[in-house]
């Protein structure tokens, strides 16, 4: 059968094109089967029989809501039986995040398959799975909030346990973030005019100034042409100059504390939050692929990413190359094995196997795919 996850900045409220789509497979036809009705943009579908009953599961991670940046979208745990999904109701996981990816893993050891999700300005979520039902468990070390986009299971450090690779925004890019001064989102309805707006603000000296200009903040906020009619008046300005103590109080606040991309290293199952170093900072990264590509025996984990869907002003994020992670202290960037990612927008790595070999599938975005060889050297 086939599940489709849908979404698009163009759609809102309850627009058609936002509803996921489930088709059945009869005699090489696919047919429609019915849905809960939900309208929202997918980001994440990743299946496992979670209730083990039988049939397998579907849970979609949703991103973002369409016009309204900065609300939490509502993700879903579809429960099947006998081919008909109903929505599981699950606040915790429902209201998770923005979630941009999801592992179904064991990570408590129990035998049962768990769920991890990911996502933007939000710390990764762990949900044991207990007796059919997701009950989250507080696992990480401390909360590491992030830009994250991406997540694999792989022993990184070879110590016969399971660590989480993550994928982040990287450190190459005008945001500013740690535990101390965190980058910030304020996210209200600043001028009261029915619509939320977003704003994203970078420390400097122990204070927040916006990381958007007069123009960009005008443009949600068209009042602020009043108070500011000039650029010299709004330069250097910090949050709390711009905007009133009450429009700031009734704003709802998000925080990112980490913006490199690591792992979570496994200790008796308290996970603990270790970056890469800088070579893997470049951009952020998108994806992640284990695999044994080498055919020795133990598997690799390849990592891509790189994003061009920002504002001039911020520049491409292009120069990540790739790269294959062996462990820890073992790093190959993509340039020294004729797999060169560099500006290019890869979304997705997958292996597909022809006449027996196995290819290295790469999914860009706005440009054709590619399959790779995979070549032994001895």
């Amino acid at each position: 059968d086939l599940f489709l996850g849908s979404g698009g900045a163009d759609f809102y409220n309850k627009m058609p094109p936002l509803l996921d789509t489930y088709y059945v497979q009869n005699d090489s036809v696919f047919e429609t089967a019915v849905l809960p009705e939900y309208f929202e943009n997918a980001s994440v579908i990743e299946v496992n029989d979670f209730d083990n009953d039988g049939d397998l599961d579907i849970f979609v991670g949703n991103q973002a809501v369409s016009n309204d940046f900065g609300k939490i979208p509502l993700s879903y745990l579809l429960k099947n039986d006998n081919g008909q999904f109903t929505i599981e109701n699950n606040k915790g996981l429902q209201n998770a995040g923005m979630i941009t990816d999801a592992l179904w893993e064991d990570f408590d050891g129990d035998g049962v398959q768990d769920l991890i999700v990911v996502g933007e300005w939000m710390s990764p979520k762990f949900f044991a799975n207990i007796n059919g039902e997701l009950v989250e468990k507080k696992v990480l070390a401390q909360e590491i909030n992030g830009l994250w986009q991406s997540v694999t299971v792989f022993d990184i450090d070879r110590d016969g346990d399971k660590d989480y690779l993550l994928g982040n925004w990287g450190v190459n890019n005008k945001f500013r973030a740690s535990e101390d001064f965190p980058l910030r989102m304020y996210y209200s309805d600043f001028d009261n005019n029915g619509s939320t707006e977003t704003i994203v603000a970078i420390p400097k000296n122990g204070k927040y100034f916006p990381l958007e200009g007069l123009d960009g903040i005008a443009g949600q906020i068209v009042a602020l042409r009043k108070k500011f009619t000039n650029y010299r008046d709004f330069a250097g300005k910090t949050v709390e100059q711009i905007f009133d103590k009450k429009a700031l109080s009734n704003a709802t606040v998000l925080n990112v504390s980490e913006l490199r991309s690591g792992y979570l290293e496994n200790n008796n199952g308290k996970f603990t939050f270790v970056p890469f170093e800088i070579d893997l900072q470049l951009a952020p990264i998108m994806d992640f692929l284990a695999f044994d590509f080498d055919q020795d025996g133990t598997e690799e984990v390849l990592a891509a990413g790189n994003y061009f869907g920002v504002k001039p002003y911020h520049g491409r994020f292009g120069s990540f190359p790739g790269a294959m992670i062996k462990s820890k202290n073992d790093v190959i960037l993509g340039l020294k094995m004729g797999l060169d990612l560099s500006q290019k927008s890869t979304r997705h790595l997958n292996i597909i196997t022809l006449k027996n070999q196995p290819y290295l599938l790469v999914t860009f975005n706005n440009e054709k795919a590619r399959v790779y060889e995979l070549i032994k050297h001895n």
